[in-house]
């Protein structure tokens, strides 16, 4: 493994840091992925994320043409002079009543009867010339949590291990701690993308989880019921996101089983020229039915029936400061020598209330 031949085990604390963060497993390929971001300096680690702006709502009452008022579920993003689409129908807002949700319209063309539930869309904001200052909503953040773990491993070496050589292995510390850092980084995929964010309190005898990708979608994305696997259901999900979430993302991460699926779409149309001995197609980028394109990964620790739509430039591996992955020699007791590998990490996901997570069978 590249990187780890400079450990200077003599020193009582070794870092590894750099060792850990140059590691590039094919079995750790989300968290190959994604960035190491700056230390941080407490156990409950907190970033903002933008609440999404409103891009409509819904009448929760019939409107009759003529009535000149409507009433919706959310006023927030509403401005007066904005333009309302109601079916075919255009209005323009005169006034809002925060307090009931009752917006004063004029109307712009097409009026017409509409049911309650019926969609309202926000077209655009038109102002005259000259027109005054108008207040405005003010643009939110949501606070987002999430808690470092604790990770570790230990190495054991006799001193007959430690002089003698293990085949093409001249000194079996350090074998043994690449080895630890491997399965720690096993670990470290699996925690940022499976992760449940769960704090025990103090002296509870548990110690902290970080929660991963899976756990923030699920708790602030959009994550609708199951549905059979075909290009129509997944691009109605994709058409979701980018038209309800303002969100097109750029990859899409699934199960290697699920990922057969993928190559299974449009089998018939794949032509197979004469004297072309392969077989089999492996896909790695979807051409949705809105025409957005977006690639295809897989990483064996998301569970089948379930891809994952993100931009993985919004997740951020971040460890408490002074914690990241180091090895510390510990007391000598008997004809030994005892390491403990110790690491404590975090992650940061942002806008995962854009991100969803299509459930198929």
């Amino acid at each position: 493994m590249g990187g780890t031949n400079s450990y200077d085990i003599e020193n009582k604390i070794i870092s590894l840091s750099d060792a850990f963060k140059l590691m590039s497993l094919p079995q750790t390929p989300f968290l190959n992925e994604i960035k190491f971001g700056s230390d941080i300096g407490s156990t409950t680690h907190k970033w903002d994320d933008d609440k999404m702006v409103a891009t409509g709502c819904k009448t929760t009452a019939a409107y009759t043409a003529a009535d000149g008022t409507i009433t919706v579920d959310d006023v927030t993003s509403l401005r007066v002079d904005m333009i309302l689409q109601i079916d075919l129908s255009l209005y323009r807002v005169s006034s809002i009543v925060t307090e009931t949700k009752v917006i004063t319209i004029a109307i712009v063309t097409g009026d017409a009867n509409h049911a309650s539930g019926s969609e309202v869309k926000f077209i655009n904001n038109s102002r005259v010339e000259g027109s005054d200052y108008q207040d405005s909503d003010r643009v939110l953040t949501v606070e987002r949590t999430n808690y470092t773990q604790i990770m570790t491993d230990y190495i054991n070496v006799t001193g007959t291990a430690a002089v003698i050589d293990q085949r093409h292995f001249k000194d079996e510390v350090k074998r043994q701690a690449e080895k630890k850092l491997e399965r720690l980084r096993f670990q470290l995929n699996r925690a940022i993308l499976m992760g449940i964010a769960y704090d025990p309190g103090n002296n509870s005898g548990v110690g902290r989880l970080m929660g991963g990708v899976r756990h923030y979608i699920n708790a602030n994305g959009y994550v609708p019921a199951q549905t059979t696997f075909s290009a129509d259901n997944l691009d109605a999900f994709l058409e979701y996101l980018a038209n309800k979430k303002n969100f097109k993302p750029t990859t899409l991460w699934m199960n290697p089983t699920s990922h057969k699926k993928f190559n299974a779409l449009h089998a018939d149309k794949i032509i197979i020229t004469n004297g072309n001995g392969g077989r089999g197609e492996f896909v790695d980028k979807y051409l949705s039915g809105i025409g957005l394109k977006v690639d295809l990964k897989t990483d064996s620790d998301i569970p089948v029936g379930e891809i994952l739509a993100l931009n993985t430039a919004d997740v951020q591996v971040k460890p408490l400061r002074n914690r990241s992955f180091f090895a510390e020699e510990l007391a000598k007791t008997g004809d030994a020598r005892k390491f403990q590998i110790v690491g404590e990490y975090t992650s940061e996901y942002n806008n995962s209330a854009q991100h969803g997570i299509f459930k198929h069978s």
